[in-house]
């Protein structure tokens, strides 16, 4: 969590435009509270969580606070052991987040069903 405290006050005090936390093996625990600062963030446009061990439960955290930051336009969450529920909320986030392009899901678990989740919601999406 010290690791963590300057990165979370800068986001929260909207200092941080772009944010790359490649290799930091935060976990969910470090993903929740990145979540927490994103929710009235209003700076941040790329935020990069590649090989954070973040999972699903860090994943939907993310994913969740997205869905009311109207700013953040890319988002790499790969090789994060992100399975079908983290898939899920990839395809609920898409369908309200109209703000972010791009998203980096490779090297992960979603498997089948995942893909299905995200290729639907795609569909659908404008």
């Amino acid at each position: 969590r010290n690791v963590l405290s300057p990165i979370i006050k800068n986001i929260e005090l909207n200092n941080t435009k772009i944010l790359d936390l490649s290799g930091e093996a935060i976990g969910s625990h470090g993903a929740v509270l990145i979540a927490s600062a994103l929710h009235e963030n209003r700076s941040l446009f790329s935020l990069t969580l590649s090989k954070c061990q973040i999972g699903d439960v860090g994943a939907i955290h993310i994913l969740n606070s997205l869905k009311t930051n109207s700013l953040l336009s890319s988002l790499n969450l790969s090789e994060n052991s992100i399975g079908p529920p983290g898939a899920l909320e990839i395809a609920n986030c898409l369908t309200v987040n109209a703000s972010l392009t791009f998203i980096d899901i490779h090297g992960n678990q979603i498997g089948d069903s995942g893909l299905k989740f995200i290729s639907d919601c795609l569909k659908t999406n404008s």
